[in-house]
């Protein structure tokens, strides 16, 4: 989740402005650390599945 974290482009947190909640801006945060790490994790998924399939 760390990684994730790191990871966020720059952007992203310029998009946020001082007047948006924290709460707001650290549920995003969280939300884009959640969707990166299914992402990856389906994409490792795809490729195994297509290495397996090639053999």
């Amino acid at each position: 989740m760390e990684s994730a974290l790191q990871a966020m482009p720059e952007e992203l947190g310029a998009i946020f402005d001082s007047s948006v909640p924290q709460c707001m801006v650290e549920s995003a945060i969280h939300d884009y650390a959640f969707g990166k790490l299914v992402f990856v994790s389906f994409q490792n998924f795809i490729f195994q599945f297509q290495a397996e399939s090639v053999q």
